[in-house]
C-alpha cells in the first residue's frame, strides 16, 4: 500500500513537470467560431491603461495570449476581452462627392473631381463627356466620364491649386482654358494624357504670346473657348474679339470681331464651291452669344479662313445667354437647334432652331430659377456656366456659383423632358452632422440630405445648418462602454480609402456608422461592433522589462 502510494505522488509530480507554466503576463480565452477580439488592461479605478489587442482576428479554440508586449506598463492589471463578429464597412451613400463612385472596382472609382471649385465646365465628344471644375488641389480638375457616367480618366495640372474656365472637344482632342484663363493646354480626349503643341516648346499656350510685340492691344487671359475642325477659338471677352488659332501648332489664323462675345458653338456645313459648282466644300458654320442676348451667325470659308457671312438674331433685352451648345451636324442635316442657357431672371435652358431662334421649342428648369433659400428644387437651374450634348443626346449642365455646384444630366424626347442624373461637389464638408435617429439624413456642406438605404443614393432636401457646433473634434474611431478599441480606419482592408478624415457616429437605433470626410463624405455601416460579448476578465501581472 505504502508503496502503491509513493508511485502515486511521483506520477502527479511528473505530470506537473512536464505540464508548460503559464506566466502571470497571459491571458487566455476560447472562441465558438472565428471572431475579431478586443483585449483591455485596467487600473484599480477601472481605467484603461493598455490594449495589447485591438480588433485582431481569431480561429476558434483556445488562445493563449502573452500581454507582457512594448507598450504595456509594468504592474498587476485587470484584464477584459470582448468577442464580436466585426464585417467589412457596408457602404450605405456618398454625399455631393463629385463622380465617385466606390462600386467601381478600380482606382478610378475615388476620383471625385476638382475639391478646391465649384462646376466650371463641360465639353462633350462623339465619345465622352469633360467635366472641368474651378479649382484642384488633392483632385482631379479635368474628369472624362462615358455618357453613362462611368469614369474613364481623370487629370490635375498642378503642381499646386490649378482650374478650368473653360472646355472644348474636337478632333481626338480636349482643350482646357486654365483657372486663370492664361493659357490653353491640350489633352488626348481618349487617355487624358498631355498633348505638346507642335513647333512648342511648352505644353501650355500663353494667351499674352498670340500678340505680336507691336500689338496695340495684348489681352493676357480669355474668358471662353471653342473648337471645331482643325481650329481653337478664344475668345477676349471684354477686348470684344475672337482669336482664331490652327489646333496642332497654335499658331495665329483669323480674327472674328463682335460686341463682347461670350461662348461659341460651332458646326461644319458643305457648300457649293464657286469656282467648281459641280463640287462642295466644307466650310465653317459658327453661333456666339453676343452683347448678352444676340446670337451671332456666321459662315466661313476654312481655307484661306474669312468669314463669308453673318447675321444676328436677338432675343428679348432681358433674355441674357449665358451659355450655348449646338446640336445637328449641318453636314447631315438642316435640322440644328442652338440650346441657349438664360440668367437672370429666367435660369432656363432653352431648345431654339436655328432658322428661326428668336423663340424656342422646349424649356428645361423651372421659370425664375432655384431660390437661395428652402427646399431644394433638382429641376431648377441656377448659375449655370455651360452646356454640352453627348453622343447619346444627352444634354450635361455645369452650375456653380462661388462655392458650390453640379452637373446635371437631362433626357430630352421632343417635348417631354428628365432629370436623369444629379453630380453634386466635390464638397468638403467641414459641417458635417448626422440629422436624424437612423442615419437616413445627414447635414454637409451647408445641406441636408436624405439617404435612400436601398439605392445609396442622397438626395438634396434644403439649405441647412448643424443644430450645434461641436465642441471636440469628432471621434475617427469607435470603442465600447469600457474604452476597448473595436474600430479605426487602420483596420481598413480597402486600399483606396484614405485612413484620414473619419468620423464615427453611433445612432440612437444602436447601429454604428463612419464617414469619411474629403471629397465629399462617404458613409458606410460599421456592423456587429454593437454586439460584442465578453470572453473573460482576470488579472495580470507585467514585469518591469
Amino acid at each position: 500500500m505504502r508503496v502503491a502510494f509513493v508511485i502515486s505522488i511521483l506520477l502527479v509530480l511528473g505530470f506537473a513537470a512536464c505540464e508548460k507554466p503559464v506566466s502571470p503576463a497571459h491571458v487566455r480565452f476560447r472562441l465558438d467560431r472565428p471572431q475579431h477580439v478586443s483585449i483591455g488592461l485596467y487600473d484599480s479605478a477601472g481605467t484603461l491603461v493598455a490594449q495589447p489587442v485591438a480588433g485582431q482576428r481569431f480561429e476558434a479554440g483556445q488562445h493563449d495570449l502573452d500581454c507582457s508586449g512594448s507598450e504595456v506598463p509594468a504592474g498587476r492589471w485587470k484584464w477584459k476581452a470582448v468577442a464580436y463578429d466585426r464585417l467589412p464597412p457596408q457602404r450605405v451613400a456618398s454625399v455631393a462627392a463629385g463622380t465617385s463612385d466606390l462600386e467601381a472596382p478600380d482606382q478610378l472609382a475615388l476620383v471625385a473631381g476638382g475639391d478646391e471649385g465649384p462646376p466650371s465646365a463641360v465639353a462633350a465628344d462623339q465619345n465622352a463627356v469633360f467635366l472641368g471644375w474651378r479649382g484642384a488641389r488633392d483632385g482631379h480638375e479635368v474628369v472624362a466620364l462615358d455618357p453613362g457616367g462611368r469614369t474613364i480618366w481623370a487629370h490635375h495640372h498642378g503642381p499646386d491649386t490649378s482650374g478650368v474656365v473653360a472646355l472644348a472637344a474636337a478632333d481626338g482632342v480636349v482643350y482646357v482654358l486654365d483657372g486663370k484663363g492664361e493659357s490653353v493646354y491640350k489633352l488626348d480626349a481618349q487617355t487624358g494624357a498631355p498633348v505638346r503643341w507642335e513647333g512648342r516648346d511648352e505644353m501650355e499656350l500663353k494667351i499674352a504670346s498670340l500678340w505680336p510685340e507691336d500689338a496695340t492691344t495684348k489681352p493676357q487671359r480669355a474668358g471662353a473657348i471653342a473648337a471645331k475642325n482643325g481650329r481653337v477659338y478664344v475668345t477676349l471677352i471684354e477686348d470684344q474679339f475672337i482669336a482664331g488659332l490652327d489646333a496642332v501648332t497654335g499658331d495665329y489664323v483669323i480674327t472674328l470681331t463682335a460686341p463682347f462675345p461670350t461662348q461659341l458653338a460651332l458646326s461644319i456645313t458643305p457648300m457649293k464651291d464657286p469656282e467648281d459648282p459641280t463640287k462642295l466644300k466644307v466650310i465653317d458654320f459658327g453661333v456666339c452669344a453676343i452683347a448678352k442676348n444676340g446670337l451671332a451667325y456666321f459662315v466661313m470659308e476654312h481655307v484661306p479662313a474669312w468669314v463669308m457671312m453673318s447675321t444676328t438674331r436677338w432675343l428679348a433685352e432681358d433674355e441674357e445667354i449665358v451659355a450655348l451648345t449646338l446640336r445637328g451636324d449641318t453636314m447631315k442635316t438642316e435640322q440644328v437647334t442652338i440650346y441657349t442657357a438664360l440668367g437672370e431672371p429666367h435660369h432656363q435652358v432653352q431648345l431654339r432652331p436655328a432658322e428661326a431662334a428668336e423663340g424656342f421649342s422646349v424649356a428645361l428648369g423651372l421659370p425664375g430659377g432655384r431660390p437661395d433659400e428652402g427646399p431644394w428644387k433638382s429641376e431648377a437651374f441656377r448659375d449655370i456656366r455651360a452646356l454640352a450634348v453627348d453622343a447619346a443626346g444627352q444634354l450635361w449642365v455645369a452650375e456653380g456659383d462661388e462655392k458650390f455646384g453640379r452637373f446635371t444630366v437631362w433626357r430630352i424626347d421632343g417635348k417631354a423632358v428628365s432629370l436623369e442624373r444629379e453630380i453634386f461637389g466635390p464638397i468638403k464638408a467641414e459641417d458635417f452632422a448626422v440629422d436624424s435617429s437612423d442615419g437616413t439624413q445627414v447635414i454637409a456642406g451647408g445641406f441636408r440630405w436624405k439617404i435612400d438605404p436601398q439605392s445609396h443614393v442622397a438626395a438634396c432636401i434644403e439649405r441647412a445648418v448643424a443644430n450645434a457646433p461641436l465642441s471636440q473634434p469628432p471621434a475617427d474611431e469607435y470603442r465600447d462602454a469600457h474604452g476597448l478599441l473595436l474600430w479605426s480606419p487602420k483596420m481598413l482592408k480597402d486600399e483606396r480609402l484614405s485612413r484620414t478624415g473619419w468620423q464615427v457616429v453611433p445612432l440612437q437605433n444602436g447601429q454604428i456608422m463612419a464617414a469619411q470626410r474629403g471629397a465629399g463624405v462617404h458613409l458606410f455601416a460599421l456592423q456587429g461592433l454593437e454586439k460584442s460579448i465578453l470572453l473573460g476578465t482576470g488579472e495580470v501581472e507585467i514585469r518591469p522589462k
